[in-house]
């Protein structure tokens, strides 16, 4: 611990015995100064530390998703050229686009979070790295500086404390010439009183006391003198004093603190711009997966799909030759007989009754297959993929209001409404086929 009281400096002790008892609050508080500024670089360094080590292991994660990611990839690819004959119709579908941007993303993914891997492992915690050894440095000097510091407030105090004693010692010097001279001022004073004016200059007592009132007067007024200058030189040395505590607490303390943070908040905040430099990366990288996505989506053609499916397979769905009469000679002249034609006009008749009831149901079932319909497609198009919920709601808030029960019901709900269009759909197709057959 520096301690700039206790430790030496070029061969000096300030810490004597002389200076133990001297203004000790202050010591002390100097002392803890130092011993909370050690703390507070041992504060930035921890900090450093952990946020070095947060960064090598979300390197080490984003190197792993990243490999796992390019292994996918490698099998997407292997499982392509090992099933080619299998996925030739893969091509007759639009969905077959999803399939390509999803494997694209899985590769262009693995390079940015290879990158990304790099970027914290290299970039940023050598800068942590770099940034630590800066602040260890500048503090050290700057300890330095305010040990100089430090011993120049203790110089000036002990100058202080040599002035207070000088000046005690003084005044109580002068206190005792003043108070000797006062008694014999008195002792000059009633031997004047007991003795006759003229007798006076040749008493022998009168001349010894003169000489000691002038021996005490000039002791009175060499103490007072030096008295005067000892509390001068107290009084200058309490402002110096006064002066240099006041300019190293309000200012030299505050630009020492500021000596040893320089740089400190603009590196790490480079640091970590870097990370968001890096990131918003990452995020035009997936603002291109989610456009590229969206156009493939858009692109979706369930009619183009069925038209490509049906070229591809013509010869399956190809529409056969309509079957052909080949008359013979005698069929003109029997198909003229009377019975057979009442036979025919009654069979138009009961087909054109059996017509109107088919087509009549007909229209009611394609009313009911329209309502259907369109339940049906409004729940395969709800807006179910909405998962903001997932990064705003709680956990157990959304797992409430997900629960099995509802997505039970749903699922109910969805299967019974297929049913009945499926129902309604084979009711109708069957109609709409006998409708042409009677026709």
């Amino acid at each position: 611990m520096f301690q700039c009281i206790i430790q030496p400096k070029n061969g000096l002790i300030h810490n004597s015995a002389e200076l133990k008892g001297v203004f000790p609050d202050i010591r002390i508080q100097l002392n803890e100064q130092l011993r909370c500024l050690d703390g507070r670089l041992e504060s930035q360094q921890g900090q450093l530390a952990e946020i070095q080590d947060i960064f090598k292991r979300r390197a080490e994660i984003e190197l792993n998703y990243s490999r796992d990611l390019d292994r996918l990839g490698k099998l997407l690819s292997s499982r392509q050229k090992e099933q080619k004959g299998k996925r030739e119709g893969w091509t007759s579908f639009s969905a077959q686009e999803i399939w390509k941007q999803l494997f694209n993303e899985t590769r262009k993914a693995g390079r940015d979070h290879a990158a990304l891997a790099e970027i914290y492992n290299s970039a940023v915690t050598s800068r942590c790295t770099q940034l630590s050894e800066d602040i260890t440095r500048i503090y050290k000097k700057c300890r330095e500086i305010g040990f100089e510091i430090h011993e120049e407030v203790l110089k000036v105090l002990h100058e202080l404390h040599t002035a207070m004693k000088t000046h005690h010692t003084y005044q109580s010097e002068f206190r005792q010439a003043e108070s000797k001279l006062q008694v014999v001022e008195k002792q000059r004073t009633k031997i004047k009183e007991q003795t006759p004016k003229e007798k006076l200059e040749k008493n022998r007592k009168y001349k010894l006391i003169e000489k000691e009132v002038a021996k005490r007067t000039n002791k009175y007024t060499e103490a007072r003198l030096k008295a005067t200058k000892a509390r001068n030189e107290y009084l200058l040395c309490m402002d110096a004093a006064n002066s240099s505590i006041q300019q190293y607490f309000v200012n030299d303390l505050s630009d020492l603190i500021d000596c040893m943070d320089f740089g400190f908040h603009q590196s790490i905040g480079r640091a970590m711009m870097m990370r968001s430099s890096a990131l918003e990366q990452i995020r035009r990288s997936l603002q291109q997966d989610i456009d590229a996505m969206s156009k493939v989506l858009g692109s979706l053609d369930s009619r183009l799909d069925k038209k490509n499916f049906l070229e591809k397979n013509d010869q399956a769905f190809m529409i056969p030759k309509k079957f052909e009469y080949q008359p013979v000679r005698r069929d003109e002249s029997e198909m003229m007989q009377k019975p057979v034609v009442e036979e025919l006009e009654s069979r138009k008749r009961k087909l054109a009754e059996r017509l109107s009831t088919l087509r009549a149901d007909s229209e009611e079932i394609w009313k009911s297959l329209e309502a259907a319909e369109k339940t049906l497609l409004e729940m395969v198009n709800c807006n179910d993929y909405d998962t903001t919920r997932y990064f705003v709601e709680e956990e157990s808030a959304r797992k409430e209001r997900e629960s099995e029960t509802l997505m039970t019901k749903q699922k109910v709900d969805r299967q019974e409404t297929e049913q009945f269009y499926l129902t309604k759909f084979r009711e109708y197709i069957l109609n709409s086929n006998r409708i042409s057959r009677l026709q």
